[in-house]
Order: structure tokens, then sequence, then C-alpha cells
């Protein structure tokens, strides 16, 4: 209101009066970044100025502590409270761990980690202490609790658990990188093989023996051997089932809990459900389909519409600018024709074929129609339960 900034709350109420020059994304753990002459600081939920606008920048890595950047090249850390966890310095901070590490980045591969311990005296003053006798060289730091790291300047490395401040595995790795929810899959390849680690206990899950292994959110890895095929693993590492010769799984598709294979030999792209049977396959060739719908004369005979990063990727075909889905019974759905079909990105689903008079049909990503306009749609976002559309008003 008149150029200032508050809040209100999701029934409408006015909870903070309009008065900040600017606002950055909302409330975070409680904090919201707010800006002043290029400058940022800190508001806490009623609206009480936690930190003046002094940092050039302000991010939240974790919960209870925030980086911030002065000038262009000093950076620094603090909790929530606006107490200094880490002065500032030259050195890039990379990241912030809750467990109490900060992540310095030197180099674009090699980062240092040091550990910090919050102290309360008597009184109830915070101090921070940072301690630098754990020196460590990462070369991931955005899956805590679990890092890969290496206690020298060779290019092995092992897993580094930041709770316990303490090695998992030997550092004898060439590459790490982790799966699962709470990063509790690691991916070890040693020269050219792959295998699975547990990360909490750093035992194998899978033998560090397979070309490459994909992972899936629902209770599976696929492996992929010598002889051509893949094996698909539960997460204890027990066998459920091995595909044919030359059936490869390229990748795990959440919206049809299914594998999406291709046959080399044949060229033919189709999906394996979970228990290894084929559910759908097809004489076409799958493309990628990314945001927007090139012309018709860039179209394979099959189009795969890539949706992500909301985990489902819906197919779509095209014959003549007609277009085909895939339903719930795996069987095609036809609609079109649309000269434009254009798909978006995020937890939507949504996607929209436009047809020669400029009308427009909004579809679910099983071809289903949501409801049509007379008028073509230029935005959706939303999720599950909702969408936003615009479109021209004459």
């Amino acid at each position: 209101m008149d150029g200032r900034y508050g809040f209100i709350d999701t029934t409408g109420e006015m909870v903070i009066e309009p008065q900040f020059e600017g606002v950055e994304y909302g409330f975070r753990y409680g904090r919201c970044v707010i800006t002043l002459n290029d400058l940022q600081g800190l508001i806490d939920l009623d609206g009480k100025v936690i930190v003046e606008p002094k940092y050039s920048s302000i991010a939240f890595p974790c919960r209870d502590y925030i980086m911030v950047m002065e000038g262009e090249d000093r950076y620094g850390v603090i909790d929530q409270d606006g107490n200094v966890v880490l002065d500032m310095q030259n050195r890039v901070v990379g990241n912030v761990d809750e467990n109490g590490y900060i992540i310095f980045l030197i180099e674009k591969h090699d980062d240092e980690c040091v550990k910090f311990e919050k102290i309360t005296d008597t009184s109830g003053q915070v101090e921070y202490s940072v301690r630098y006798q754990d020196v460590i060289f990462l070369s991931n730091y955005y899956a805590p609790p679990y890092i890969s790291a290496d206690t020298n300047d060779d290019i092995s490395v092992g897993v580094f658990d930041l709770t316990t401040g303490q090695f998992v595995t030997e550092d004898i790795y060439t590459n790490l990188w982790f799966e699962g929810e709470a990063s509790e899959y690691t991916f070890a390849r040693k020269e050219t093989r792959v295998g699975v680690l547990d990360s909490a206990s750093g035992k194998p899950i899978l033998e560090i023996k397979y070309q490459w292994v994909k992972y899936s959110p629902d209770g599976q890895f696929s492996a992929f051997t010598d002889e051509q095929s893949c094996i698909v693993f539960d997460y204890s590492g027990k066998f459920v089932f091995e595909t044919e010769k030359g059936n490869l799984l390229i990748e795990y598709l959440d919206q049809f809990n299914c594998w999406l294979y291709s046959n080399d030999r044949d060229h033919q792209y189709g999906l394996i459900n979970t228990q290894g049977e084929i559910v759908f396959s097809s004489e076409f060739e799958f493309s990628w389909l990314h945001d927007k719908a090139p012309s018709a004369k860039e179209y394979t005979p099959f189009m795969l519409l890539d949706y992500r990063p909301g985990g489902a990727t819906p197919y779509v075909t095209e014959a003549e600018n007609c277009y085909s889905f895939i339903g719930n019974d795996y069987s095609l759905v036809k609609r079109g024709p649309y000269t434009e079909l254009i798909g978006y990105a995020g937890q939507s689903g949504i996607l929209i074929g436009i047809d020669e008079a400029q009308h427009s049909e909004v579809l679910d990503v099983r071809g289903t129609l949501l409801f049509s306009s007379d008028k073509p749609i230029e935005f959706v976002t939303g999720n599950a339960e909702y969408f936003v559309y615009r479109q021209a008003i004459d």
C-alpha cells in the first residue's frame, strides 16, 4: 500500500502493517528478508526488525543459521536473532549445516569445512566459537547430514557425517553422491564401476560392480550390468526382477510408478512397472519436449514431454497436430488437433492445447480435459489442489 509492503494471514487479516520498502521471498523459518536502499535485513513474524538492513545479501541455508554478505566479496554467518556466528571475511561461505558446520567455497570443486560451537554464558549472552582443527575438502555440500569429503589433496573421497563429525567410510572412492529423502543412500563410484552404500553405516547395499545405478523413490534401484540388462533391487539390496537383454531402464517416472525403458535393438521405448511387467510399449521413438512445443516440423512420431521438477513425466504423441496421452490404464487417450501444445514444469501437471482458432483446452498429463476457453491461455502454475492461469482481456 502506497509503495510499502506488509503481510496478511491466511484469513485475510492484516498482521503486519505495510511499512517496508521491499521484502524478499516472504517468511522462511520465522524470518523475512526486508530491503532498504538496496540493503537487506530481517524481521520476525510480528514485524519486529531483528537485523537492520545492512547486508548486500541474505540467504537461509538451514533453520537456525543465516548466510550474509557485505559488498561483493565479504561473507559471514549470523543466527536467527542476529548474533554473529562467523565474522565477515573474504572467504566465500558455500553452505551452513544445522549440525554446526560452515563450508567455505575455496575453489570450484574443493571446499574447506570448519566446526562452530554455540556458547551461552550465565547472563544468557550468546557467543559462537569456531574451530579449525578439522579441515576437509568436499566434493558435495548440498546433501546434509552426509557429504563426500577428502582428508587431503588426492581425488579419492569418503562419506563424512556432519552430525557426528566423523567419516563413515574410508576416503577410497572416485566419486560419491546421495539419494533418498534424508540422503540415506550413497551412490559410490570406483573408477568406472558404481554401487550403493548405506550412508549411516557405510556398509554396501549393492556391490560396486555395475556400469550405472538409477534410484527410484518408490523403493527400488536399477543396476545396468555388463550383460546389457538391468537388475532391479529393493532398498535392502534384495533382487526384484531383471530385464531382457537390451531393455535398459533409463529413468523412474513417478507419475506412472514405472521405469522408462528403451530397447537398443529395436529402438523402442516403453514402461515397465515395479514388478517387471511391460505395461506400455510402442513402436515409436521417444523425444524430449520442454516447456513449449516446437513446430510440427521438429516433431518425431512419439514425443515425451519432460515435466520437472514436479516428479511426473507425461507422454505425448503427435501426428498431424493430433495428440495422444497415456491414460490411467496405460491405453492411449486421443486429443486434439492442436496447432500448439504447451507444458509447464513444477507441481501443476497442467498442459494447454491451442487449436487453429486460438481456442484453449486445459488438460492434465493423462489427457483429461479440465476446462476449455475461447481465448489462448498464456500461463499456468499451481499444484494438485489449484492452479492459476493468465489470458488476455479485450
